[in-house]
């Protein structure tokens, strides 16, 4: 299903119309999702966010739509929520998964990570990001640069105190009801393979190209995000 030809339609200064509630609770879902990815090109993610929250009440399960409100998250620096919601599109009771979403969601919930500064698990994610799509340039870029940010907290033992007292945090914030020796484990940070992989001559511009083409990827299926 592809977005509406017609962005003009959509009023940037109220909300659009609810659809029908005659109609299925896939398909309302369905037109609400369009409606938000249209607002997120033309008025930005915040705009967005409500009605993929809306679409999100009919249909809890739709990894795309959960996949498409985390990278709104993202972009508007709400990385606790945007984690939450890249996680729970992954969970496997989540519906409307596919390989290419499942990276999305995989880098999101990296990006994320790096957003709150979590850089071990942003590591973690990054790396099965690449197990499941090793040919990707900007994947590796974001792998090699929070590596890099990871080694260099590993470095110092109060920086690396203060990411394990971060995580923490972390994961108690995303997930409330989780024990609490499911937030902590032992540090295992820089190892030698890690730090031979670092690349101190951090590609940004590699990064920022990558992030302008996934915010591009508006909507051409049932299970692409933008």
């Amino acid at each position: 299903m592809s977005l509406s030809n017609n962005l003009s339609s959509l009023s940037l200064s109220d909300p659009p119309p609810p659809p029908s509630s005659s109609l299925p609770l896939e398909e309302q879902a369905s037109l609400l999702r369009q409606q938000a990815n249209a607002l997120f090109l033309t008025s930005g993610p915040s705009s967005a966010i409500p009605l993929y929250t809306s679409a999100l009440a009919l249909t809890p399960k739709s990894a795309p739509l959960l996949a498409n409100r985390a990278q709104a998250r993202l972009k508007t620096g709400d990385f606790t929520g945007a984690y939450q919601d890249a996680v729970a599109a992954l969970d496997d009771g989540a519906e409307g998964m596919d390989p290419s979403l499942k990276v999305k969601c995989v880098v999101r919930a990296g990006e994320a990570c790096v957003g709150g500064e979590i850089w071990d698990l942003a590591v973690i994610h990054f790396e099965e990001a690449k197990n499941l799509d090793p040919t990707s340039t900007r994947i590796a870029s974001l792998r090699t640069q929070a590596l890099n940010k990871l080694s260099r907290t590993a470095s110092r033992p109060d920086l690396n105190q203060a990411l394990m007292v971060r995580r923490t945090e972390w994961l108690k914030s995303c997930f409330p009801d989780l024990d609490e020796e499911d937030v902590e484990w032992e540090d295992e940070s820089g190892s030698e393979e890690d730090d031979e992989e670092e690349d101190e001559n951090e590609d940004e511009g590699e990064e920022e190209e990558g992030e302008a083409e996934e915010d591009a990827e508006m909507d051409d299926g049932e299970a692409t995000a933008p």
